[in-house]
Parts: C-alpha cells; structure tokens; sequence
C-alpha cells in the first residue's frame, strides 16, 4: 500500500499545502488601553473563624456567593446609615471580597474619613461586622 494515497492528509509524505498563519495584531506602544466604566474595585476584609462561618451560613441561606453578599452588607449598611460600633481589627489569614464600584468605594472612603481610619479595608470590616452582627441578632443595633 502506498502512504502518499493515505486520506489522513496528517500521514501524507508530501504536503504541498500552504500553512496558514494568523495575522499579528498591531499595538501602537505608548497607548494605554481604555478601561471600563463598571469597573469595580476589590477589597479584602478579614474575618474570625466564627464571623466567616456565620457569614458564609447567612450567604448560603440567600443563595448569594461570598463575594456578592460581602458586597451587598457593605453597601447596605452605607445606606442605612446605621450607627456601628468600633469592633477589633486585626489581619486574618481569613478573607472575604467585596467587589464595589466606583460610587460605592468613594462612599467607603467618606466613612473612612468620618471614622478617622486610614485604612479602607477597616472602614469595611467595621461595617460588615455591624451588619453580620445585625442580621445574625447577636447585637441590635439601635
């Protein structure tokens, strides 16, 4: 049998077939890419072993990922307006993400600013704490 006849065109002898190349797309250096206008920006909060456990049973009871539901109890307790205690913050090796937008994070940032702290990451965490605190009726707060 003669392997130049093979229908496999992978096992022919010859190949007389031009290979095909995908075109380079040009980039122009010096110009920066455009970003979104939703881009959102992340922030790590810490939790104990006990506050994510009870953050991750009330994110399941809401069918909402951690990340969605950290970002809904910050953003929630901002619109409250509610009054939240200063609680201990301290990096855990325990982190949950609260994606904001550009809106919400300036809003962040004047509580940061109210509260004297110089860290957004604080400024969250106290929030988020208030509000896990409020929803699981561990404190009431006024």
């Amino acid at each position: 049998m003669n392997h130049s006849s093979n229908l496999n065109p992978m096992f022919r002898q010859n190949q007389n077939t031009t290979s095909y190349s995908r075109p380079v797309p040009t980039v122009k250096k010096g110009t920066k890419r455009k970003t979104r206008k939703d881009k959102k920006k992340d922030i790590k909060i810490p939790l104990t072993a006990n506050q994510e456990r009870t953050f991750r049973r009330l994110a399941y009871e809401r069918g909402m990922s951690c990340t969605s539901f950290a970002a809904f109890l910050v953003i929630k307790g901002m619109d409250y307006n509610l009054e939240f205690e200063e609680v201990n913050y301290y990096n855990a090796s325990n982190t949950v993400h609260a994606k904001l937008s550009k809106e919400q994070h300036e809003q962040l940032f004047s509580y940061s600013l109210m509260w004297n702290y110089k860290s957004m990451r604080k400024t969250a965490h106290r929030i988020l704490i208030g509000m896990l605190e409020f929803l699981s009726n561990e404190v009431k707060i006024k």
